[in-house]
């Protein structure tokens, strides 16, 4: 069964802040994982984890799309989730602050999804 793990979230921060986080190996870095990505379609790029039961301490990417400050996608391969997922992250900004919208679809087994959306969430 697959599962598509969908959130939304107003962050009280201005839309190029956030994009930045997006779109940067630094900004990836405090937000997600250590990464040695470049905002060029087409690349691949991995992010890094500390290795432990089940998790092979990295993930294999690659950009799909990319809309500056309005929609990134990558595709997302861990050996925990088994089989390549995309992950979707749509910004509006809002105010002063920046409404994001994230899909990773595709999750394959319930507790991988819950350790993925604990991820995300966090």
């Amino acid at each position: 069964m697959k599962l598509d793990l969908h959130y939304v979230e107003e962050l009280p921060h201005p839309l190029p802040r956030v994009w930045a986080a997006l779109t940067t190996p630094e900004g990836l870095r405090a937000w997600l994982m250590e990464s040695d990505f470049e905002p060029r379609v087409g690349r691949a790029f991995t992010f890094r984890c500390p290795p432990g039961p089940g998790i092979r301490g990295y993930v294999e990417c690659k950009l799909l799309e990319l809309e500056p400050m309005r929609r990134i996608v990558w595709s997302w391969l861990s050996t925990d989730i088994g089989e390549p997922t995309t992950v979707t992250i749509e910004l509006e900004a809002m105010g002063v602050g920046t409404r994001i919208t994230l899909w990773h679809r595709g999750v394959t087994a319930p507790d991988v999804g819950q350790r993925t959306a604990t991820g995300w969430t966090g």
